[in-house]
């Protein structure tokens, strides 16, 4: 008898051999580590198709705050912020800044309280940026709104997709 005697079988549609392909692994060894085990887990994570990226647990902190925490947090407060009244007439742009504030509350509270003064340090980025944003706008300052407008684009067109 193995464990799978006592396991249900997937359902078919959710089987993928590629599930892991072309996605981001990082491994985040300690400065004791033994390298021969930091090896064979990224030999793991390549065999399955992930390209692999080994950082220090810090840095992956910081790095995870700047693009998954903070944005979660920042698309939390737009829908928030946003009266309810106006959801009908809110488009894709809209929908699509918003879509992870969806995600479960207690997870992302548990998540961000864990990461907390890397978001800090990310949002306190952000309210520099947003309050120069705000600043521009105000004053009619179009040529630091483009400026700001136009580092914002080639920053999300570097990620290529």
């Amino acid at each position: 008898m193995n464990l799978s005697d006592f396991r249900s079988p997937a359902p078919t549609s959710f089987i993928r051999d590629d599930l892991f392909v072309d996605r981001v692994t990082v491994v985040t060894p300690r400065e004791n580590s033994p390298k021969e085990l930091v090896l064979r887990i990224e030999a793991f994570w390549q065999s399955l198709g992930s390209r692999v990226v080994r950082m220090a647990p810090d840095a992956h902190d910081a790095a995870v705050a700047a693009v998954g925490h903070t944005p979660h947090l920042i698309a939390s407060a737009l829908a928030a912020a946003t009266p309810r009244q106006h959801l009908a007439l809110a488009g894709t742009g809209w929908s699509d800044t918003t879509r992870v504030a969806a995600g479960d509350a207690d997870l992302w509270q548990q998540i961000l309280l864990q990461n907390r003064d890397h978001v800090l340090q990310t949002l306190d980025h952000f309210a520099t940026i947003l309050t120069a944003a705000r600043e521009a706008l105000a004053a009619q300052d179009a040529n630091q709104l483009e400026h700001l407008l136009q580092t914002g684009k080639q920053t999300r067109d570097a990620l290529g997709s």
